[in-house]
């Protein structure tokens, strides 16, 4: 069985791949890579680490391209801030 460790990594290896994708059509990756981080301890356990990877970067691809509002940001992935380590 995953541990919610293997969780994160899954979900920021989804997010790497398809920021991988999308890096010749859009610009400022810097900030969405620290949000991924922040967002992988957020992740709901009801979701899978490919539909939390699928629905942040959807939002985020569009919001980079200016298309956000056509699009609801999950509540998961809001008021996102670095996680405090130990």
């Amino acid at each position: 069985m995953p541990s919610a460790t293997d969780k994160r990594q899954d979900f920021l290896w989804l997010v790497s791949l398809f920021m991988h994708r999308h890096a010749d059509e859009i610009q400022g990756w810097h900030g969405l890579g620290g949000d991924a981080v922040a967002a992988s301890y957020r992740i709901p356990d009801q979701k899978t680490a490919r539909n939390a990877a699928l629905e942040f970067a959807a939002f985020n691809i569009e919001s980079v391209r200016g298309k956000g509002s056509e699009r609801t940001c999950a509540g998961w992935v809001t008021a996102l801030r670095d996680p405090d380590y130990v």
